[in-house]
């Protein structure tokens, strides 16, 4: 009886003090995406409204490829955060924000973007591989990208290039700040891309 006693006594003291196993615990992470960024007014000679793009899915190095933000503290040294973390696989983030930065820039709404790539048979196949793609809070973003041009129905190759930049950071502690350095990478990409499509004559049609 007296253990029963006790029992009771330190079960309605703990309910009493408001603590239980069953309370919520608020989550620590914290999520990011990638985004587009705004197109300015693009002249005249600079829209190819024709031209369909059909973007493959951007290619990532191994060590990207996983849903914690990944920096690069050192030249050799690579951090995995455990509490920022991308909203949506990086490869899909990456796709999506280049597709749709260079259709603005070539100021066409005739995009297929991977899996879906068939859609135009006359569409301009851009493929993108992502050598490195990070950088130290607070001091910049490094992306470094190979990129294939070839028309989607012969497979023929038009033009091939690598491209390197290289965005300043201001927070050493802000990972919303690198996330936005990230998308801004991503669309110098996407400009540089661009510039080199417009050299390309289309088919006629």
């Amino acid at each position: 009886m007296k253990n029963h006693f006790f029992l009771f006594v330190f079960t309605a003291a703990f309910l009493l003090s408001g603590c239980s196993v069953l309370d919520p615990k608020k989550d620590p992470a914290v999520y990011y995406v990638l985004n587009t960024t705004e197109t300015p007014q693009l002249p005249p000679a600079a829209k190819r409204p024709e031209l369909a793009l059909s973007v493959a899915r951007v290619q990532l190095p191994a060590y990207l490829d996983r849903m914690e933000v990944v920096s690069r503290p050192a030249e050799n040294r690579l951090e995995a955060s455990g509490t920022h973390l991308w909203m949506e696989p990086l490869g899909k983030a990456c796709t999506r924000v280049f597709s749709q930065d260079l259709a603005q820039r070539l100021g066409t709404g005739r995009l297929a973007i991977a899996p879906s790539l068939d859609i135009y048979s006359d569409a301009l196949q851009v493929q993108v591989e992502i050598i490195r793609f990070d950088g130290e809070p607070g001091v910049e973003v490094k992306l470094r990208a190979r990129w294939r041009l070839a028309w989607l129905a012969t497979g023929k190759t038009l033009l091939t290039g690598e491209h390197a930049f290289a965005v300043p950071l201001t927070s050493k502690t802000d990972y919303e700040d690198y996330a936005g350095g990230m998308s801004k990478a991503l669309n110098l990409l996407a400009e540089a891309v661009a510039q080199e499509i417009r050299k390309i004559n289309l088919p006629a049609s």
